[in-house]
């Protein structure tokens, strides 16, 4: 008998596709902006007179070191006090210098702006005189005055702005008519006179006013501009006149010599600031992945069972049982990533064994173990009608004499 089995056809199929981008990125920075700044000596109006831009430097948009050259201060303007006194105003200094210097960046450079203004040796004094007699009241003084102003735009970074390096030295302030020093930032009030008498009548000159000392401005920073301002001295003074003549009332009168001017300032700036470079890609991976599995098995079994029984008189008992098992397997894998299996497995068991007497010769029975209805389980001897005991017939012609042999005597 023949069995066949067709067993799973199992087909599995996953496909995985990845694909996505890895961006790999350097920053390529390039900051650039505009780039402003100028230093002077002294800019203004000293008495009545005005005095622009002493010693002025200014910064290239395009960058440069440029210097100012040496600048000194001999300013002496003078205005007359009613019919017979003047006033006169004397500005002097050492040496001045002025400095700038930036750079308006580009790829891998910083963007920076930086001004300098320096005096020495300041002095401002005023002079009243009267028929031949004079009178002298020093307003303020120096040994050293320093601005320093400088903006930064760095590559890859942001704006700021520094006074670093700014400074004064023995800087005094006619205060109560006495120049008192000075040794902090901040405003300071100017209080003095100047006082003649001249024969018949006296004149007096008030000095009033603010000198604002080292003053510090910043604007910003913003995300795009910044700018820094820094004025060592800012001198506002106010000159009124009181003349006495004979017997007459003293008359009082404000003098046509307005005082307002800066000494020693720096600025510089940046506007426009930008971060010219972002983040570039350098390199750009993909990854797809697909996998195809095609899994396939074919079973077959057969199972062939052949009993064979032999029986003889001569009570002789064989039995043989000789079970065959065949398998072949065959595995066929594709380059294709299409595994495919078979698997064919053949089990053929033959067996025989012997009945005996009236069991006769069976070929019944299908399995594995083989034989058939006359079976004999093994290690036992099969009894058959040739083995039984024989019992010896009569002799028809001498029914007694059998008898006979069969009796026994005592």
């Amino acid at each position: 008998m023949r069995n066949t089995l067709a067993a799973a056809s199992a087909v599995a199929l996953l496909v995985v596709a990845v694909a996505g981008g890895l961006l790999l990125t350097t920053r390529s920075e390039a900051a650039t902006g505009n780039i402003s700044g100028q230093a002077f000596i002294l800019n203004g109006t000293v008495l009545g007179v005005a005095q622009a831009n002493i010693g002025r430097v200014q910064l290239p948009p395009s960058g440069a070191d440029v210097d100012g050259g040496v600048a000194s201060l001999a300013v002496g303007p003078s205005v007359g006090v009613g019919t017979t006194a003047t006033l006169d105003a004397d500005l002097t200094s050492g040496t001045g210098t002025t400095h700038c210097e930036g750079d308006p960046g580009g790829p891998g450079e910083d963007v920076y702006a930086e001004c300098e203004a320096e005096l020495e040796d300041l002095d401002l004094s005023m002079t009243l005189q009267i028929l031949g007699q004079t009178d002298v009241a020093t307003i303020l003084s120096a040994d050293l005055l320093r601005a320093v102003s400088r903006s930064d735009g760095p590559d890859g970074g942001s704006l700021s702005s520094t006074s670093a390096g700014s400074t004064f030295a023995g800087l005094c302030v006619l205060q109560a008519d006495v120049c008192t020093n000075v040794a902090a930032a901040g405003t300071v009030a100017v209080s003095g006179s100047l006082n003649l008498a001249f024969t018949g009548g006296s004149a007096t000159v008030n000095i009033s006013g603010t000198v604002e000392v080292f003053q510090d401005d910043e604007t910003g920073p913003t995300a795009t501009s910044v700018s820094r301002s820094v004025v060592m001295l800012e001198v506002n003074l106010t000159l009124s006149a009181t003349v006495t003549v004979g017997t007459t009332a003293p008359i009082t009168f404000a003098i046509d010599g307005p005082i307002s001017f800066q000494l020693v300032r720096a600025d510089s700036g940046i506007n426009a600031f930008a971060q010219d470079g972002e983040p570039t890609p350098t390199g750009t991976t993909t990854a797809t992945a697909t996998t195809t599995a095609t899994a396939t098995t074919t079973a077959t079994a057969t199972s062939t069972a052949t009993a064979t029984a032999t029986a003889t008189a001569t009570a002789t008992t064989t039995a043989t049982a000789t079970p065959t098992a065949t398998t072949t397997a065959t595995v066929t894998p594709t380059a294709t990533a299409t595994p495919t299996r078979t698997a064919t497995a053949i089990t053929t068991p033959v067996g025989s064994g012997g009945t005996g007497g009236s069991g006769g010769a069976g070929s019944g029975g299908t399995g594995s173990g083989g034989a058939g209805g006359g079976q004999v389980p093994p290690g036992i001897a099969p009894r058959s009608q040739h083995s039984q005991r024989k019992v010896p017939s009569a002799d028809p012609a001498c029914p007694r004499a059998a008898r006979r042999r069969l009796v026994r005597k005592p």
